[in-house]
Protein backbone atom coordinates (compact mmCIF):
# COMPACT_ATOMS: atom_id res chain seq x y z
CA UNK A 1 0.00 0.00 0.00
CA UNK A 2 2.66 2.37 -0.46
CA UNK A 3 1.13 5.07 -2.74
CA UNK A 4 4.24 7.20 -3.68
CA UNK A 5 2.96 10.39 -3.38
CA UNK A 6 4.83 12.62 -6.22
CA UNK A 7 5.27 16.08 -6.10
CA UNK A 8 3.56 18.49 -8.84
CA UNK A 9 5.08 21.21 -10.33
CA UNK A 10 4.73 24.68 -8.78
CA UNK A 11 2.51 26.60 -11.48
CA UNK A 12 3.64 30.23 -11.80
CA UNK A 13 1.36 32.32 -13.09
CA UNK A 14 2.37 35.40 -14.82
CA UNK A 15 0.16 38.56 -14.75
CA UNK A 16 0.57 41.29 -17.59
CA UNK A 17 -0.60 44.84 -17.11
CA UNK A 18 -0.55 47.51 -20.19
CA UNK A 19 1.49 50.29 -19.59
CA UNK A 20 -1.71 52.56 -20.38
CA UNK A 21 -3.77 50.41 -17.52
CA UNK A 22 -0.58 51.62 -14.88
CA UNK A 23 -1.17 54.82 -16.06
CA UNK A 24 -4.71 54.87 -15.72
CA UNK A 25 -4.38 53.81 -12.12
CA UNK A 26 -1.60 56.57 -11.24
CA UNK A 27 -3.99 59.32 -12.71
CA UNK A 28 -7.64 57.57 -10.76
CA UNK A 29 -5.29 57.54 -7.72
CA UNK A 30 -3.71 61.10 -8.00
CA UNK A 31 -4.97 63.20 -10.03
CA UNK A 32 -8.71 62.72 -9.41
CA UNK A 33 -8.16 63.97 -6.34
CA UNK A 34 -6.72 66.90 -6.98
CA UNK A 35 -8.92 68.06 -9.72
CA UNK A 36 -12.04 67.04 -6.98
CA UNK A 37 -10.34 69.56 -5.19
CA UNK A 38 -9.68 72.26 -7.46
CA UNK A 39 -13.31 71.87 -8.82
CA UNK A 40 -14.80 72.28 -5.37
CA UNK A 41 -12.55 75.41 -4.46
CA UNK A 42 -13.73 76.96 -8.15
CA UNK A 43 -17.32 76.17 -7.84
CA UNK A 44 -16.78 77.85 -4.03
CA UNK A 45 -15.05 80.64 -5.55
CA UNK A 46 -18.30 81.35 -7.47
CA UNK A 47 -20.79 80.70 -5.21
CA UNK A 48 -19.19 83.40 -3.17
CA UNK A 49 -18.84 85.89 -5.82
CA UNK A 50 -22.27 86.13 -6.70
CA UNK A 51 -24.07 85.82 -3.41
CA UNK A 52 -21.47 89.16 -2.66
CA UNK A 53 -22.95 90.72 -6.14
CA UNK A 54 -26.51 89.65 -5.24
CA UNK A 55 -25.91 91.58 -1.91
CA UNK A 56 -25.08 94.31 -3.42
CA UNK A 57 -27.94 94.04 -5.65
CA UNK A 58 -29.62 94.21 -2.59
CA UNK A 59 -28.73 96.80 -1.23
CA UNK A 60 -28.89 98.87 -4.17
CA UNK A 61 -32.45 98.18 -3.95
CA UNK A 62 -32.98 98.92 -0.81
CA UNK A 63 -31.60 102.60 -0.68
CA UNK A 64 -33.23 103.44 -3.99
CA UNK A 65 -36.66 101.93 -1.82
CA UNK A 66 -35.29 103.98 1.27
CA UNK A 67 -35.06 107.19 -1.14
CA UNK A 68 -38.03 106.46 -2.26
CA UNK A 69 -39.98 106.45 0.94
CA UNK A 70 -38.00 109.57 2.51
CA UNK A 71 -38.82 111.75 -0.96
CA UNK A 72 -42.14 110.94 -0.85
CA UNK A 73 -42.72 111.81 2.79
CA UNK A 74 -40.27 114.93 2.55
CA UNK A 75 -42.45 115.41 -0.60
CA UNK A 76 -45.95 115.26 1.16
CA UNK A 77 -44.62 117.35 4.35
CA UNK A 78 -43.25 120.23 2.20
CA UNK A 79 -46.42 120.07 0.24
CA UNK A 80 -48.55 120.67 3.38
CA UNK A 81 -47.03 123.59 4.27
CA UNK A 82 -47.06 124.74 0.39
CA UNK A 83 -50.89 124.62 1.22
CA UNK A 84 -50.69 126.28 4.55
CA UNK A 85 -47.47 128.20 5.24
CA UNK A 86 -46.04 128.40 8.72
CA UNK A 87 -46.88 131.60 10.88
CA UNK A 88 -44.58 130.57 13.44
CA UNK A 89 -40.39 130.29 13.89
CA UNK A 90 -40.57 126.62 14.42
CA UNK A 91 -42.61 126.09 11.50
CA UNK A 92 -40.69 127.62 9.20
CA UNK A 93 -37.32 126.16 10.68
CA UNK A 94 -39.27 122.47 10.79
CA UNK A 95 -40.45 123.63 7.08
CA UNK A 96 -36.66 124.74 6.16
CA UNK A 97 -35.12 121.10 7.75
CA UNK A 98 -37.93 119.30 5.72
CA UNK A 99 -36.89 120.79 2.74
CA UNK A 100 -33.01 120.09 3.72
CA UNK A 101 -33.38 116.56 4.04
CA UNK A 102 -35.15 116.48 0.53
CA UNK A 103 -32.34 117.96 -1.42
CA UNK A 104 -30.03 115.70 0.70
CA UNK A 105 -31.98 112.52 -0.05
CA UNK A 106 -31.37 113.73 -3.97
CA UNK A 107 -35.13 113.84 -4.77
CA UNK A 108 -36.85 115.09 -7.68
CA UNK A 109 -38.09 117.87 -8.62
CA UNK A 110 -35.56 119.94 -6.99
CA UNK A 111 -37.72 122.51 -4.66
CA UNK A 112 -37.32 126.10 -3.32
CA UNK A 113 -40.11 125.21 -0.75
Amino acid sequence: MGQSVTAQPKLRREIRIPIYWLLVGVAVVFISPIASVWASVTIARNNSERIVREQQQAQVEAQAEGRRVACSFFGASLDAYKETPPTTATGRNIQENYLEFYRLSGCQPPRDK
